[in-house]
């Protein structure tokens, strides 16, 4: 030590880093007061034993063989001697050990299985020549994949297919497409693997894949809207109307003379066969007596009026069967439906006669005015 303490120094050199390094006196075991470890390719230790490192200088006498170092021997010329105290006298030992790893021995094994299910997607592609393909990518593991090309039930053939690992399996599959028609046609690829319950199915219609696709879906959508609506438009009233039953109504037409008239109107009705006819006290009147009018509505339904000229209209009813009724339609005049309006064309008959005549007079005056304006302006 600088002080010029004694001390022991221990060095070893060794390869590989497993070393032990212990000091005893007398069978003791002792601490290390100092100890040091480098690298220079291989390793260097060095321990120390007392207080500090001993100087070069400190000399020692060596015993053959024995692996003993004495520090003073009988040489008392040395300084250091004359420093050491009783209570560290005693026979030094070094010992160095390799440590030697114990057996390998497994406590246990976990089996970790990675799975990846597959992921599928489609999407258009084109070959060198421009042409459309639909390409069909899978990735997964393990390597146990099924992978099939399906268009209205019929399985096809994939046109090329290719395989690649990277951490996980990657599956390609191309099919090429027929020329472009005005029919869509769906592609599907199915795709079944070990890690799913039910296979997966993607689908993509060709029209996608085709030039100006998604023109000619957008065309096919309106002309397609346009046929639905276009037809929905002229067959609806022709489907409506065979489910039209007549709007039966009778009344009682009063007439300048003697003999009024009674009529029976089914309006609206579809088809045109219809039966009307005019029955008194329950027995059928002679259709020749009565006269009818059958005319078409703009709606394409039909309307029917008879006319009967009766002196008396009491008792008098009209019978109307079609297909959309379940049974006949009876209706019968009142008579206060016969005798109201009889009277009211009694009582004010001459009413309708002078304006009849006053709007004939009116026009007659206002054509002989204009035939004299226009000899004026000739003249």
């Amino acid at each position: 030590m600088p002080d010029g303490s004694p001390m022991i120094l221990c060095s070893v050199d060794f390869y590989p880093d497993s070393l032990e390094q212990l000091w005893m006196r007398d069978g003791d075991v002792l601490d290390s007061s100092y100890s040091n470890k480098t690298f220079n390719g291989f390793f260097n230790q060095q321990s120390t034993i007392l207080s500090t490192i001993l100087s070069t200088r400190a000399g020692f006498n060596r015993g053959s063989g024995s692996g003993i170092h004495h520090l003073c021997g009988f040489d008392s010329r040395f300084d250091h001697c004359r420093r050491v105290n009783i209570k560290d006298t005693g026979t030094y030992t070094c010992t160095v050990r390799r440590i030697a790893k114990p057996p390998q021995m497994d406590l246990g094994v976990e089996r970790v299985q990675v799975i990846v299910r597959p992921i599928l997607s489609l999407s258009c592609v084109k070959r060198p020549d421009g042409s459309p393909m639909i390409l069909c990518s899978v990735d997964f593991y393990p390597d146990s994949l099924e992978q099939l090309w399906i268009t209205d039930g019929d399985v096809l053939n994939s046109s090329y297919s290719n395989k690649s690992f990277d951490g996980s399996f990657k599956q390609q599959s191309y099919l090429i497409l027929p020329p472009q028609t005005l029919n869509d046609t769906i592609y599907s690829c199915w795709v079944n693997h070990s890690s799913l319950n039910k296979p997966l199915v993607a689908n993509l219609s060709s029209f996608v894949c085709y030039e100006n696709g998604g023109i000619a879906v957008t065309v096919t959508v309106v002309f397609v809207m346009l046929t639905v609506v276009l037809t929905i438009f002229l067959i609806t009233p022709v489907i409506c109307r065979h489910y039209i039953p007549p709007n039966v109504s009778v009344s009682h037409e009063g007439a300048l003379g003697e003999f009024p008239t009674i009529v029976c109107r089914s309006e609206g009705f579809y088809p045109s066969a219809l039966e009307q006819m005019w029955m008194r006290n329950g027995e059928f009147q002679n259709a020749s007596l009565t006269y009818s009018i059958n005319k078409t509505n703009p709606d394409g339904s039909f309307t029917l009026h008879s006319f009967l000229n009766t002196s008396d209209c009491v008792n008098y009813s009209c019978w109307v069967n079609h297909s959309t009724l379940s049974q006949p339609t009876i209706l019968t005049l009142t008579p206060a439906d016969c005798y109201e309006n009889r009277d009211w064309y009694k009582e004010n008959g001459w009413i309708v006669f002078v304006t009849s005549a006053l709007f004939f007079l009116t026009i007659l005056i206002i054509m002989i005015v204009c035939e004299c304006s226009i000899d004026i302006i000739k003249v």
